[in-house]
């Protein structure tokens, strides 16, 4: 969809967070260079064309950060990581000891 917009499509998948960050860093790098050169060429009179600027699409699973389960129950990559969480930290001091 965002090549058909114009954009110039960079993706960064994966569920390990180490070679993600990685990987994210990488593309950043390259996106910031790629814009760099567009806007040299452009301030320098020799853009001609449409700029197809460069679009990160980033796929990680839902709540891959977070937790991976509470009470027995998934978070990551269910419904529940886009909830609430902790959503008894009153009433359950094991929820409250999980916010420190």
């Amino acid at each position: 969809m965002l090549e058909g917009h114009g954009y110039q499509a960079h993706f960064v998948a994966g569920d390990d967070p180490l070679p993600m960050h990685q990987a994210f860093a990488a593309t950043l790098d390259t996106c910031y260079q790629k814009i760099r050169a567009l806007q040299h060429e452009a301030r320098a009179g020799g853009a001609t064309d449409r700029t197809r600027w460069p679009a990160i699409i980033l796929r990680t699973p839902k709540g891959w950060t977070g937790r991976h389960e509470l009470d027995g129950r998934p978070m990551e990559g269910t419904f529940r990581a886009h909830q609430v969480p902790l959503d008894a930290v009153r009433g359950k001091p094991e929820q409250f000891a999980l916010l420190g």
